[in-house]
């Protein structure tokens, strides 16, 4: 099996995280853009490349444009495809947009607040030490 282009994974994470935005089902996205549900997924995924039909309905599905999508210049920009794929990869958690907007109007001390206790809860559970005496 291939490895996926970066773009296409980027590509593909910018379609979730877009349709999430705007509380789209997988299955109204098919129903704008003209094509299966299970290619949605596969879009979303990385598994498979977006036809130029494909990222049109897309784009009007999301009230955009095509450049929404490629506005940018790799080569001028230095741009690493795979590096901005990784950082924003945790947007296309469920619900993590979501949150990252109920963080962006809370005001600067919740949010402080908020990202301790984030932090906190994300750190690995140590071991226990059940059962073992001193």
């Amino acid at each position: 099996m291939r490895k996926p282009k970066a773009t296409v994974l980027e590509l593909g994470k910018q379609f979730r995280i877009r349709r999430r935005r705007l509380e789209m089902s997988e299955t109204a996205l098919t129903d704008d853009v003209r094509i299966g549900f299970q290619r949605i997924q596969w879009h979303e995924g990385g598994i498979c490349d977006v036809s130029a039909d494909e990222l049109s309905g897309a784009a009007d599905a999301f009230n955009g444009n095509v450049g929404d999508f490629t506005d940018r210049d790799d080569t001028a920009a230095g741009a690493d495809i795979a590096g901005a794929a990784r950082s924003i990869a945790p947007l296309t958690v469920r619900d993590a947009v979501e949150l990252l907007e109920c963080f962006h109007r809370m005001e600067e001390p919740l949010r402080n607040a908020l990202l301790e206790i984030a932090k906190a809860l994300s750190q690995p559970t140590p071991p226990t030490d059940v059962g073992r005496r001193p």
